[in-house]
This record gives C-alpha cells, structure tokens and sequence, in this order.
C-alpha cells in the first residue's frame, strides 16, 4: 500500500498517473454479472418498447418539488 507520505511526495503527474491506473484497475474489475447484465438488458428493452420513459434532470427536480409540496399540504 502506498503511505500518505509518499503520496504527498509525489509530482501532479505521478498522482495523476496514479489515479489513472487505480480507475483502469477498477474498471476491469466492475464487469457486471450475469444477472446484473440480465437486469440491465431487461430495462433497456422496457425504454426500447416505451414501456418505461427517462425522465430529464429538470423533469425529476419539478416531480420531486411537487411531491414535496403535497406532503407539505398534507401537515407531514
């Protein structure tokens, strides 16, 4: 493992360098298995056949400030 001093000892580059190989690493270890790839198969086919829809950023903030004026209408 690499200490903390020798971390605060390196140059911008080597630090960068460095987290460049930990996300490389990290990568190869992130395959999904086969029932998460089954998951993610299954709701691409439900946004493929609309059975589902992705909603904007903007969309979800307005869904969420509605939501929370109802609960506020609602004394919770």
């Amino acid at each position: 493992m690499i200490a903390q001093a020798d971390i605060q000892n390196m140059t911008t580059a080597e630090k960068l360098e460095t987290i460049s190989r930990i996300w490389d690493s990290l990568e190869e270890a992130t395959e999904p298995s086969d029932w998460q790839k089954e998951i993610i198969e299954e709701r691409l086919r439900r946004l493929d056949t609309g059975e589902v829809r992705k909603y904007t950023l903007e969309e979800c903030r307005e869904m969420f400030a509605q939501m929370k004026t109802q609960e506020q209408s609602c004394g919770l």
